[in-house]
């Protein structure tokens, strides 16, 4: 009497393995879409995080913050939306003297560095950025970097031209809802809050002409507290570094820059350190790591994925808190 095998054959074997295997390849593009729409879900909250705090500042203050306070490298809207953040009391502990906290010490109050070693709030990063979360220059003091920057405005202004003028590192602009050392009140978003952007995602790397990744973020090198460092007249000299601010000057993503410091952001220039796009300009443009686009901020409170095809005279009126434009679509 022979009796019935219980077990598989090697060919058998094979065939289930192969099959097992088919269906992984089939589902594992599924799951990693949907943890990256997770991830892109979890980027437009951030920013509707940083809305409420916006906006909990204007119910305070009856204006929104600057873009950046102060002069010499001092701090950044980050760093005074701090106490709307649940940071009340580390922000009661800095010291506004001087250069900007969280900055490289250029005789600044290092005590400020202490306190705001390792605090890094969540909503600060991208999750789908693979970028540092610690500014290069200060990795010993462990200061925050941020996936997002402040909007000053639009480099063309058809309403007050003087408002954006040319420096030696790009042009500024004033015309915006988070302009540099300028409170904007709601009064003056007459374009209305829905239809004008304040915060914009930098949360990708660029390519270099040789093909290195760099990290082009505003606080790549100094971290989310550097402010701005704006010096002379429009005109007359005018020049300084943006840090945590831009003003809009290029399409979504765009990569098509020379080198020159006039053009508001230089991708060449490696000698401070590798990988990061230095020195920062007043220009950056946005960017993600997201397909198709970068999330964006409207005064509103409200959050906008835009493409990165978006046309940039739309782009251009966005960023403007006034020009006249409705945009009812984009």
């Amino acid at each position: 009497m022979v009796r019935p095998r219980n077990g598989f054959t090697l060919i058998e074997l094979l065939v289930s393995i192969a099959i097992i295997a088919t269906l992984i390849a089939l589902l594992l593009p599924a799951v990693q879409q949907a943890r990256e729409a997770a991830r892109r879900s979890q980027c437009s909250n951030n920013l509707k995080q940083f809305g409420l705090a916006f906006h909990n500042y204007q119910s305070t203050c009856r204006v929104f913050p600057p873009g950046a306070m102060g002069t010499g490298w001092h701090s950044s809207a980050f760093m005074h939306l701090l106490p709307y953040m649940d940071f009340a009391p580390l922000y009661n502990t800095l010291n506004f003297q001087g250069v900007s906290p969280g900055g490289i010490p250029y005789g600044g109050d290092t005590s400020n560095d202490v306190a705001l070693s390792n605090v890094s709030p969540p909503l600060f990063h991208c999750p789908s950025s693979d970028l540092s979360k610690v500014a290069a220059f200060n990795t010993s003091r462990k200061i925050t970097t941020v996936s997002y920057k402040v909007i000053c405005g639009s480099w063309t202004d058809n309403r007050s031209p003087a408002r954006s003028y040319l420096t030696n590192k790009g042009y500024v602009s004033f015309n915006g809802v988070l302009p540099m050392n300028t409170a904007i009140d709601l009064a003056a978003i007459t374009d209305g809050s829905s239809n004008t952007i304040m915060l914009g995602e930098q949360s990708g790397s660029v390519k270099s002409a040789s093909g290195q990744a760099l990290d082009f973020r505003g606080s790549s090198t100094e971290g989310a507290w550097m402010g701005t460092d704006l010096s002379g007249t429009p005109g007359n000299g005018a020049s300084g570094d943006s840090y945590n601010t831009t003003t809009v000057r290029y399409p979504i993503g765009y990569k098509g820059f020379t080198g020159s410091r006039s053009d508001g952001f230089n991708v060449n220039d490696l000698t401070a350190v590798p990988l990061v796009a230095f020195p920062p300009g007043q220009n950056q443009p946005f960017n993600s790591v997201h397909t198709g686009g970068a999330y964006v901020l409207r005064a509103d409170g409200g959050t906008r994925f835009l493409s990165s095809s978006i046309d940039l005279s739309i782009l251009l009126k966005l960023a403007q808190r006034d020009d006249g434009n409705i945009l009812d679509d984009y």
